[in-house]
């Protein structure tokens, strides 16, 4: 089992907010040779659908199985743990999703490319001495991320260049829109009707859309209307059934949305589930631990990169608050500052951004556990709204 786990972390290693890499197609981009024919049949893996080539089988790993788009190995449909594979996972353009690059060691890319339907990052990189191939690849589809995986030391490294690879990645195919019929979309509106129950009434429990949307929901029993007055991007919202005292959870529901222009035009996601019994609402009370000030300065201080979106972040401790710090990053010739102070967790939080000596309203924290810098999602913000991983500087 725990030879399992380190496996599927070596693929995985991907966090659940979404910070894009990307954009143009660099000098170095090239489009490979096309490979030479590979049999075998397309396999739909439910979200994506891709090539499994002669010889390959689509895997099966039991109750780890959800956490794979597509997960293809050479081989016996059993023998992931010893055969090499290729992983395919997808999100939505609404759906939290990080690139993983930054958990490898030892990363370098390997090169630009235009294969299938998608352009793709390719680069390498290294984690528990096992090696692992990935390619990226962001657009208004969304992101897929593949990954050729080395199992175990005895078995070679998958490399992006072996043909049955390059036939796999070609052939995906994203299925990203779904029908529902208890969602109409009518003039660039969404009306969503939902199920009822009596003494329990539907609310929002979380949105998420890009910050160039302007857009507005309504509650009217039941139903719920969905109005987008301009942009374009993606939008989603969670929704709970709860008691009038919100003790009481009968039902929970997901609904995400693509606008364009200023009109909803497509559904990503729709999920909706009515509860045989209700759910008891426990009241979550956190006691956080006295802070280590101390620690805190030393994981804190100091420079920090984010090499692939040419990032860098110094960090001091304030002269002038009490447990804050001067939080500075330089991006392409660009100034951006704030002070940060320390919560309650330990985590350094700011509610406004200064671009260039402008005072933006925004939000966000910055995390080292995971080194994960989180941008406001204030209009006013424009291109600095996303999610980016830093490393420290040595």
């Amino acid at each position: 089992m725990k030879k399992l786990l380190t496996v599927l972390a070596a693929i995985l290693l991907v966090a659940g907010l979404c910070g894009c890499s990307g954009g143009n197609k660099k000098e170095d981009e090239k489009t490979p040779e096309p490979e030479t024919t590979v049999k075998g049949t397309v396999v739909d893996f439910g979200r994506v659908s891709a090539l499994v080539p002669e010889g390959w089988n689509k895997a099966e790993i039991g109750m780890y199985q959800s956490e794979f788009n597509g997960l293809i190995v050479k081989g016996a449909p059993d023998a992931f743990m010893e055969a090499q594979s290729v992983t395919i996972q997808y999100a939505t353009p609404v759906e939290p999703f990080m690139s993983s690059r930054a958990m490898y060691e030892n990363t370098h890319v390997l090169g630009q490319y235009d294969l299938g339907d998608f352009h793709w990052e390719v680069w390498t990189g290294t984690y528990d001495g096992l090696t692992t191939t990935a390619a990226e690849s962001y657009s208004d589809k969304g992101t897929l991320m593949v990954y050729m995986s080395q199992p175990n030391k005895e078995t070679e490294p998958l490399s992006f260049d072996d043909p049955e690879v390059q036939a796999i990645i070609k052939s995906i195919k994203v299925v990203p829109m779904v029908d529902a019929d208890w969602i109409e979309i009518k003039d660039g509106i969404a009306t969503v009707t939902l199920p009822e129950a009596e003494g329990y009434e539907w609310g929002d429990s979380g949105t998420m859309y890009t910050s160039e949307l302007d857009i507005m929901e309504e509650f009217d029993g039941n139903t719920l209307v969905i109005t987008p007055s301009s942009g374009t991007g993606g939008y989603s919202i969670s929704l709970s059934l709860l008691n009038e005292d919100f003790t009481l959870k009968m039902g929970r529901g997901e609904v995400a949305l693509r606008v364009t222009d200023g009109k909803i035009d497509g559904i990503y996601l729709a999920k909706v589930k009515i509860f045989d019994e209700p759910e008891v609402q426990e009241e979550y009370n956190y006691e956080p631990e006295p802070l280590d000030y101390e620690m805190l300065d030393q994981v804190y201080s100091g420079t920090w990169e984010d090499t692939n979106n040419d990032l860098t972040m110094f960090i001091q401790k304030s002269e002038e608050a009490e447990h804050a710090y001067v939080v500075s990053i330089q991006s392409s010739g660009r100034q951006i500052s704030t002070v940060a102070v320390l919560d309650e967790y330990g985590v350094l939080a700011y509610d406004t951004l200064s671009i260039n000596g402008v005072s933006v309203e925004s939000w966000g924290w910055f995390n080292p556990d995971g080194a994960l810098l989180i941008w406001g999602r204030d209009e006013a913000a424009g291109e600095y709204d996303n999610a980016t991983l830093f490393t420290r500087v040595e």
